[in-house]
């Protein structure tokens, strides 16, 4: 009879569990959208960039959102759920009819751990090949229209022997403001181009970009005197610049778009080079120190040697860099589990039926998460921490206040009075009216 109550229980809290995490999944995954959407708007509008492009761009960026709305919403829903049974009576109804919460919990614990390890996957393979196709659609429509990736108040790199500043622009008539154009194409005659205003034209068909420019300067060295800086004024003038060669080149992976199989295999090559320049620099330690060695060849040698020191911190930062970026992919994966039994007992404590509360106290949850992950990566990159500990730190903090809520509710206290808050809110108002008065 009891297995027949629990199972019926744990269907009812199933049924309402469910629907509630794909809603509140698709309305945070919308909500982190909306910046993106505006910007493929601008890349469709104002840049003539194609809509299908601008499509594919987007739906390659989502697994990336997925990936921080999926433990957001697990802590939303389960904060919902059982708020919502803890606010009706229903888990002290299930407690004196001889049924433990924490039995209640049996068909949410295997949901969130069935998220956990396909987020595994997803955060392992799916998002960085995501990752790497978002970048090569981005790489492809700067090729394709040049125009996309000239953002105002930004230099401009991808242009191979230029380097542009364009202060604003109209993308509509191609008008352009305070214009810096840095030509490097020729190592001999490298020059600066500044006008107030000009006129930008694209010509497709040619792969130029044609600038006319108006009241500017044109900055170059005196190729005599090269401690001499030159200037020549112009009323009108017209830059052409070849913006694609015959040959693209092929976009290369990050860190990010890095699957778990190619950071392992990355990893060991970046090893084997470490300990093939650590045993370089034992052997010109030894040289540098024999007294033998005369100083020009010391000084020589020293100079080798600094330069195996640079090399080997690169290296070791290159490791510790891989080492975090493939464990953060699991530690947001078992995230998710964490979170729900973060959520769960909190969910009954605080007892409150209202949506909000739910939202405010996952967004504060999250919030100290992401701080301990930030954190832990910052202490990371300084060498304050191993990769392990950095990405795993939030989610033992997290499991710490997981722990000391489920004593509470295992110890059969089902009400957290927030008393507290409603003191400090009325004395925050009684000190804002005395200053008033």
């Amino acid at each position: 009879m009891n297995m027949l109550k629990n199972s019926i229980l744990n269907s009812y809290i199933l049924k309402k569990l469910i629907p509630t995490f794909f809603i509140n999944l698709i309305l945070l995954t919308l909500i982190l959208l909306l910046d993106k959407i505006f910007e493929m708007a601008e890349l469709i509008i104002s840049k003539g960039v194609p809509f299908f492009m601008v499509m594919k761009l987007l739906f390659f960026l989502l697994p990336s959102l997925l990936a921080l709305t999926v433990p957001m919403a697990i802590v939303i829903s389960y904060l919902m759920v059982f708020s919502e049974m803890s606010a009706n009576k229903e888990i002290i109804a299930c407690y004196n009819s001889g049924i433990h919460p924490l039995k209640l919990f049996k068909l949410p614990f295997f949901f969130a751990l069935f998220l956990s390890f396909f987020m595994i996957y997803f955060n392992s393979y799916i998002l960085p090949n995501s990752n790497y196709k978002a970048k090569k659609i981005y790489s492809e429509i700067q090729t394709k229209k040049p125009s996309a990736q000239i953002i105002e108040n930004r230099f401009i790199d991808n242009i191979d022997g230029y380097r542009i500043y364009i202060e604003k622009m109209d993308y509509h008539r191609g008008e352009l403001k305070n214009i810096i154009i840095y030509d490097y194409k020729d190592n001999q005659n490298i020059k600066t181009i500044t006008a107030e205003k000009g006129k930008l034209n694209i010509y497709d068909n040619k792969k130029i970009l044609s600038f006319n420019l108006y009241n500017g300067s044109v900055y170059k060295y005196d190729q005599k005197d090269k401690t001499k800086l030159l200037k020549f004024n112009f009323n009108n003038q017209q830059i052409n610049i070849q913006y694609d060669s015959p040959n693209t080149p092929s976009v290369s992976k990050g860190d990010r778009e890095y699957t778990s199989k190619e950071i392992k295999k990355n990893l060991a090559k970046f090893k084997n080079n470490l300990e093939m320049v650590l045993k370089k620099e034992k052997t010109l330690q030894k040289k540098i120190n024999n007294k033998k060695v005369n100083d020009k060849s010391r000084k020589y040698l020293q100079r080798n040697y600094d330069r195996i020191k640079r090399n080997i911190k690169h290296l070791s930062n290159k490791i510790n860099e891989l080492l975090v970026e493939y464990h953060k992919k699991f530690a947001l994966a078992f995230s998710i589990l964490i979170f729900a039994f973060v959520a769960y007992p909190l969910g009954i404590i605080t007892r409150k039926s209202k949506k909000g509360y739910s939202y405010i106290i996952s967004i504060f949850l999250f919030f100290i998460y992401w701080i301990c992950l930030i954190g832990g990566e910052t202490l990371a990159d300084r060498g304050l921490l191993t990769a392990f500990a950095s990405m795993w730190l939030a989610n033992f903090i997290m499991t710490i206040i997981a722990i000391y809520l489920n004593i509470i509710v295992i110890k059969g206290h089902f009400y957290f009075s927030f008393s507290f808050l409603n003191k400090i809110i009325s004395g925050i108002k009684k000190h804002v009216l005395n200053k008033k008065n």
